[in-house]
């Protein structure tokens, strides 16, 4: 009876993961909101994202973000603030505090070393 327990768990973690993962790019999304969603308390919602990505809810919804970040400052000019946006920051400058943190440059230097580099493959 208790491994089922186990299993309904980790179905709700890979559910909560997998909302995150679709809706990572509002800029609402929290704990809290998860926790009306999955009617849940949050501390269990952030023990679930904890459990099922090793990593606390902050710092996965950033990884997502950041990495669709990465994406779309190598893949064309779309404007920052336009990027910022549309992976769920409020303000450009959320974005690039964020960006920094994690990479240690700004948006606009990652791209500028990206097309550098690039031109120099060609």
């Amino acid at each position: 009876h208790d491994a089922h327990a186990g299993s309904d768990e980790e179905s709700v973690n890979s559910e909560i993961v997998s909302y995150i993962r679709t809706h990572y790019n509002e800029p609402e999304l929290c704990v809290m909101q998860l926790a009306d969603k999955f009617d849940m308390h949050r501390t269990l919602i952030s023990k679930a994202v904890k459990a099922a990505t090793g990593v606390t809810f902050s710092d996965y919804l950033q990884t997502l973000r950041l990495g669709k970040a990465i994406e779309l400052l190598e893949s064309g000019d779309r404007s920052l603030s336009d990027i910022a946006g549309e992976i769920g920051y409020a303000s450009y400058l959320s974005f690039k505090r964020a960006f920094v943190r994690c990479y240690g440059v700004s948006p606009r230097e990652y791209r500028e070393n990206v097309m550098y580099t690039k031109q120099q493959n060609m």
